[in-house]
């Protein structure tokens, strides 16, 4: 069996609530995972944190505003996993694909979450038109490791 790796950097953008950010957040700290977790909450949400605040706060960074600004603040070749599960408008997919691939380490994960949810006929009110170029213009820089509900890729050194 594989060693279990504790020291990851983790990148989640998404809508803050007690959804997969806070589990995985609850996750690692029943874990006794070490490294950095970092939240950023793009829609403002922060008030609604389902979790104790105290040990949140002590163990993750949790951001609150648009993932445009805060992601260019970050330092690049960073983190082991990202997860892109926020707003589902292709623009704003594209843009946070864009800003968070330079930040993620050679040979490790981001994952796109919601690819095949449709709700409004407009394709460019959903994430798969913007997964799906972002796919295509990084295919030589990155491995698809499963397509689904969630895409997940390897970015190649």
């Amino acid at each position: 069996m594989g060693q279990l790796v504790q020291d990851i950097a983790t990148l989640l953008l998404k809508r803050f609530r007690r959804t997969n950010a806070t589990r995985k957040c609850d996750h690692r700290l029943g874990e006794g995972f070490g490294g950095e977790f970092q939240v950023f909450d793009i829609f403002g949400f922060q008030s609604q944190i389902g979790i104790n605040r105290e040990l949140l706060y002590a163990f993750c960074y949790a951001g609150c505003g648009r993932s445009d600004a805060m992601l260019r603040d970050l330092p690049h070749d960073h983190f082991d996993y990202i997860s892109i599960d926020g707003s589902h408008e292709a623009a704003d997919v594209l843009s946070d694909a864009v800003l968070s691939w330079p930040l993620l380490k050679t040979g490790r994960l981001i994952c796109f979450d919601d690819y095949e949810w449709w709700i409004d006929p407009a394709p460019e009110r959903s994430p798969k038109l913007a997964i799906d170029a972002f796919l295509n213009v990084m295919r030589s820089q990155c491995e698809v490791v499963r397509k689904g509900y969630q895409v997940w890729m390897r970015k190649r050194g």
